[in-house]
């Protein structure tokens, strides 16, 4: 079954909630979606605890015949979590234990990078960084 970029904004029975959802979910989130793959983007050089939780709460909600059979996080343009990197951490953990061996995390530099280093015992969260060869 391909995937659906629709699934994504839920399946509520009222239209307007989901344009509302739609709407702040891509005012946060620059979402490009490809065939079985989606790439994410905060629209911000700062993510904050709760652009994560609305991305985490939408993506949860998949079914696993839903998901695309990729997720990549680029956080290129990211130059802080904050104001607390904890639950943007565990945002990531619970999209990936909810879709093993699907997420990735590309474009860590500075604070964030750091951040995530912090956690480098969390194997599912280490399992979505790509491993950097030595020059």
């Amino acid at each position: 079954m391909a995937w659906s970029f629709s699934k994504l904004f839920g399946r509520s029975s009222k239209a307007t909630r989901n344009e509302e959802s739609a709407s702040e979910m891509l005012s946060r989130w620059e979402i490009v979606a490809e065939p079985n793959c989606i790439r994410v983007r905060p629209t911000s050089d700062e993510l904050t605890p709760g652009d994560m939780a609305l991305f985490a709460e939408k993506a949860v909600q998949l079914e696993q015949s839903e998901a695309p059979s990729r997720i990549v996080f680029d956080f290129t343009g990211v130059r802080r979590f904050g104001p607390s990197w904890t639950p943007i951490v565990a945002g990531l953990v619970q999209i990936a234990r909810r879709f093993p061996r699907v997420c990735e995390i590309v474009g860590l530099h500075g604070q964030p990078e750091a951040a995530v280093e912090l956690y480098r015992n969390n194997k599912t969260l280490m399992g979505m960084v790509p491993r950097r060869s030595a020059a």
